[in-house]
């Protein structure tokens, strides 16, 4: 056995630890703790973690804190003026009325941050993720906000001048009371596609705008798809031709409002629409109007396809001529309305497999309307006070193919619903016999 080379085995194992031990512990961060905690202008903390730390008024200024992870983390009133934090995680992280004018926060994470009053002055958050973060009176004066996640954030109050968020996600982003500032680098605002500011409110598909002041605003042709407008004022507002769909108004005041051509495709109203409004001519296919007050509209022309009316109140509206094709009416409130002319006018509307039933539609116009396959059983047609009241409803030339009008009355306490030249066929009869078993009418058989 060789002695001489087993001597020598430690000797070389002790070289090869001693060479070997320090790229080790080098690779496994052991100067870390020392490089992390050390909080000063130009300090480098990239990749340190600093979950929860409380670095509130540091002066961090040019710090490299590149991939960092800052979670939690108390940064309130810090300074972090030219601080690179790309690639940083910063989420649920307090930064109120922290200093990052010029910081480089590309790619970061921010979800759930607080910066409120921050300034972020020409600082970079391109492509940043900014859900849910609270950036309440901050400054973004020439901020560069290009392609960053802003989803449920809030803007309210910020003070902007040159700020860019082109291709940036502004979905359900709150906003309102913006301060402008002069000198900024271009506009106030360079906004994503569809998006405006209209009266301080960012507006745009999406948008929070729950509650906000934009009474007589200027929404024509714009896209409000899916904003939240519940309580809005829109007294008065001109947005002809507007997008609507699947917008939420309830609550909303839209008096005045001129909504001609405007698209409601499934829009949820559930509230008031009270005085004067024009909706001629909307698109409103599948829109819920649930317990809204619809007195003085006009939806003259408009698609009111499937629409749902259910539990309105209806003082004077006018349906002329619109396509309420299987919208469902029922229980809606119609007063007598003894005052001269038509409460509601239905005329020439297609009323095609609509749901009237056991509605009170006293002097209601249905001259030439068609109600091929409407329900309009057990609903009161006649007039409703005495002789000096305004007539029934006016059902002349009416389509009433297939209508059910089972338990129906035609008259009432003043005159009778007026009919002729109407078509009968296969018509339920108020006595519940078929018109066409009773000389193609309904004249006698409770009509």
């Amino acid at each position: 056995m060789d002695y001489a080379r087993l001597l020598r085995l430690p000797a070389i194992a002790i070289l090869l630890g001693a060479w070997t031990a320090p790229i080790t512990a080098a690779a496994a961060g052991a100067s870390a703790p020392e490089r992390c905690s050390h909080f000063a202008p130009r300090a480098n903390l990239s990749r340190c973690n600093l979950v929860g730390a409380n670095l509130a008024g540091k002066d961090l200024s040019r710090a490299n804190l590149t991939g960092s992870n800052l979670s939690r983390a108390n940064l309130t009133k810090t300074n972090l003026v030219r601080a690179t934090l790309v690639n940083a995680t910063l989420t649920e992280a307090n930064l109120t009325r922290a200093t990052l004018r010029s910081a480089d926060l590309a790619g970061a994470r921010l979800a759930d941050a607080v910066l409120a009053g921050a300034v972020l002055a020409q600082a970079t958050l391109s492509g940043t993720d900014l859900r849910s973060v609270d950036l309440r009176g901050s400054d973004l004066v020439n901020t560069n906000l290009r392609g960053a996640r802003l989803t449920g954030a809030d803007l309210e109050g910020a003070l902007v001048g040159g700020t860019d968020l082109a291709g940036a996600i502004l979905f359900n982003v709150h906003s309102g009371g913006f301060r402008y500032v002069a000198g900024g680098n271009g506009p106030s605002w360079i906004l994503p596609a569809h998006w405006s500011d209209v009266y301080d409110y960012l507006v745009g598909p999406g948008a929070d705008l729950k509650g906000a002041h934009l009474g007589g605003a200027n929404l024509a042709n714009l896209d409000l798809s899916r904003a939240n407008l519940s309580d809005a004022n829109l007294t008065g507002a001109h947005a002809s031709g507007a997008d609507f769909s699947r917008a939420q108004l309830a609550g909303a005041t839209l008096a005045y409002a001129d909504l001609g051509g405007a698209n409601f495709t499934a829009a949820q109203f559930n509230g008031w629409i009270q005085n004067p409004s024009n909706l001629d001519g909307a698109y409103l296919v599948g829109a819920t109007f649930t317990g809204a007050d619809l007195s003085y509209v006009s939806f003259a022309t408009a698609d009111l396809a499937s629409v749902d009316l259910t539990h309105t109140y209806q003082w004077f509206v006018n349906f002329s001529g619109a396509d309420l094709n299987h919208a469902n009416l029922t229980g809606s409130n119609v007063s007598c309305g003894c005052a001269a002319g038509f409460n509601d006018d239905f005329a020439a509307a297609n009323l095609t497999d609509a749901d009237l039933q056991g509605l009170y539609l006293p002097n209601a116009n249905f001259t030439d309307a068609n109600l091929t396959g409407a329900n309009v059983s057990h609903a009161q047609l006649g007039s409703c006070g005495g002789s000096a009241c305004a007539p029934g409803a006016d059902l002349v030339g009416a389509n009433f193919t297939q209508t059910n009008f089972l338990a129906t009355s035609f008259s009432g306490s003043g005159r009778s619903a007026t009919l002729g030249n109407n078509i009968w066929s296969s018509t339920t009869c108020p006595d519940g016999t078929n018109s066409d078993s009773d000389g193609s009418t309904c004249i006698n058989n409770g009509a």
